[in-house]
């Protein structure tokens, strides 16, 4: 479990993010009870979440602290045929999604009225071919939406178009994209070209026992951002770390498994204006147990 250790304490060092919890603005505490039907899936998960703001005191001199609960169950046809609904009483949202082979389909409500509303149909496990979003005006999205997007793949799998359409104007845009690939010594470098642009240039390479896939985002013939993403297995855990850095955030998102189980995650996320901290345990099933997320605003 060395490594284990080793790259939290890394990460945490990394973005100055090791204080004491009561230096944080809010903490936010979500706990999950997994109950299992018989032959092992997820049935109903009993939700916990409480939030604390140290900083923000009542008359007793006590810190805020409030509590709330929701509940989220599952209803099988088949292994990939289900419904999971997920519910919050208290603040009247809910949340339906409906997965059925290579498609997905999610309602956020509030209080029974549909917010926003996506459907995702894949023509293989990681490969979108049909998306469609639609939200509303409401308190939180201030402008409606409707939109949907069809992908178009060739016969190596690559994308290599993409026509978006605003269902309420009927104005439609399209990307063509080609991927060019070269193999410069060990390392396997593509780049990304929409409707003539050069979008990205991704480096993939074998670094002693890590597999590194450096992704550099390109807006306007500069550098937007950078994503790097480390693989690496010793003793037996594999840990992923993805590091996305722009000039306005730096995000750490590092993920520990056991085969293909998780066991725990530390996401960090520091810019400017706010730091973040989330850390997420998982239970022998790899799914989530409990997450803790800390939240500080610098100014």
């Amino acid at each position: 479990m060395k490594v284990f250790f080793l790259y939290s304490v890394l990460l945490f060092l990394s973005c100055s993010q090791n204080k004491p919890q009561e230096d944080y603005d809010i903490v936010t505490v979500t706990e999950y009870e997994n109950l299992y039907d018989i032959i092992g899936r997820l049935s109903k998960v009993h939700i916990k979440v409480t939030i604390e703001a140290p900083h923000h005191r009542n008359e007793n001199n006590e810190a805020f602290v409030t509590t709330y609960y929701g509940l989220r169950q599952y209803e099988y046809k088949t292994d990939s045929e289900y419904t999971m609904r997920e519910s919050f009483a208290s603040s009247g949202e809910s949340r339906i999604v409906r997965y059925n082979d290579k498609k997905k389909e999610e309602l956020r409500l509030k209080n029974g009225d549909t917010i926003t509303y996506t459907f995702d149909r894949y023509y293989d496990e990681d490969k979108i071919e049909y998306s469609r979003m639609k939200w509303k005006d409401s308190g939180e999205i201030s402008v409606a939406g409707n939109y949907e997007t069809y992908y178009f793949y060739d016969k190596n799998g690559n994308n290599i178009k993409r026509i978006e359409t605003d269902l309420q104007t009927g104005e439609s845009k399209q990307e063509l994209i080609t991927v060019l690939k070269q193999i410069r010594q060990d390392t396997v470098i593509t780049r990304k070209i929409v409707n003539d642009a050069l979008q990205s240039v991704e480096k993939e390479f074998v670094n002693g026992k890590k597999k590194i896939r450096k992704v550099e985002q390109i807006l306007d013939n500069s550098v937007e951002f950078v994503d790097v993403y480390i693989e690496s297995v010793e003793n037996g855990i594999k840990v992923d770390v993805n590091k996305s850095i722009s000039k306005y955030a730096c995000v750490i998102d590092s993920v520990y498994s056991k085969g293909d189980i998780k066991i725990k995650s530390v996401k960090i996320d520091s810019s400017k204006d706010m730091e973040m901290i989330t850390t997420s345990e998982y239970d022998s099933k790899g799914n989530i147990v409990k997450e803790i997320m800390k939240t500080k605003h610098k100014v």
